[in-house]
């Protein structure tokens, strides 16, 4: 642990200068009851003296100690009369002591430990009040046999352990789940795409059963001109019209979108520019999507 100090250097023909030799901890030092933490030291703006401002980040709620010694060797001592409780995620205090030299360190104090105390059937049928819940006697014996088990993610061991790890509110949440192992890489190189052939090839006798074709098929039939994406596009919204009263699968229609689409699908499609097997093909969309001129209500109250 590489302890701060301020000094008060005598430079040649200049009195009373102030020189402040080093302001960063070195690492943080995890020790099994408490943690001395990363702090900055830095000479109290305006003073003409050795008063100095520690400042460092909290963990709301944690109580901390500013330890000092007059010599490296001496016994630290805290500063602070009592524990000083971090209310934000930054803490500064003030040493008004006007000292040539001092050194600094600042402690995390051990978080109390948690209410060892057994669990029984009688401590569930009392958590039940704070719940507002109900069990049967079966249900406590059975709650009472997890919460007792040996396997250490059932019981509150599992719950001790998550406690020890030290975490600040500057520290980003898990975001990203990459399922990627170590050291696996991908081919960069883009084969060329095989499509699977599709199955029916031509329409049935019943356009209504095109709803109950593939997308691959689908996009056959639009490619080779036997159905149009228009035709399709009618009939999935006729059928979101007659179904979705029961279904409740739409929150917003776009009629007059879904047809402008498919009308410019079929001209593209007529003038020779098929963009690929989805062309025309008409789709839904989640309601957190944003889309011009309709209302994105995915989270809304009613």
């Amino acid at each position: 642990m590489k302890p701060f100090v301020t000094q008060r250097k005598q430079a040649e023909h200049v009195a009373s200068q102030v020189f402040l030799l080093a302001i960063w901890m070195a690492a943080a030092v995890p020790c099994l009851a408490q943690v001395y933490v990363p702090a900055t030291v830095t000479l109290d703006a305006g003073a003409p003296s050795n008063r100095v401002k520690i400042t460092w980040q909290t963990i709301p709620g944690k109580n901390y100690d500013v330890l000092t010694a007059e010599q490296l060797g001496q016994s630290w001592m805290a500063t602070n009369g009592s524990s000083i409780k971090a209310r934000s995620t930054f803490t500064n205090f003030a040493d008004t002591a006007d000292r040539p030299m001092r050194f600094y360190r600042v402690r995390e104090q051990a978080t109390p430990p948690g209410n060892t105390a057994s669990i029984t059937t009688t401590t569930i049928a009392e958590t039940e009040k704070i719940l507002g819940l109900t069990f049967t006697a079966s249900q406590r014996s059975q709650m009472h046999q997890i919460l007792n088990s040996a396997a250490q993610d059932l019981n509150r061991t599992s719950y001790e352990a998550m406690r020890q790890i030290r975490l600040l509110n500057s520290d980003a949440p898990s975001l990203i789940f990459n399922p990627v192992p170590l050291g696996f890489s991908f081919q960069q190189t883009q084969n060329p795409i095989s499509w699977s052939p599709p199955q029916n090839t031509t329409p049935p006798t019943n356009l209504v059963d095109l709803a109950f074709y593939s997308v691959r098929d689908l996009g056959e039939l639009i490619r080779t001109r036997q159905i149009t994406s228009t035709a399709l596009t009618q009939l999935c919204l006729d059928r979101l019209r007659r179904y979705d009263s029961n279904l409740l699968c739409v929150v917003t229609l776009t009629e007059d979108l879904a047809r402008q689409q498919a009308a410019r699908a079929d001209a593209e499609i007529a003038g020779g520019n098929y963009r690929g097997p989805l062309h025309g093909i008409p789709y839904g969309a989640k309601d957190l999507f944003s889309a011009r001129g309709y209302p994105t209500t995915w989270g809304a109250a009613p």
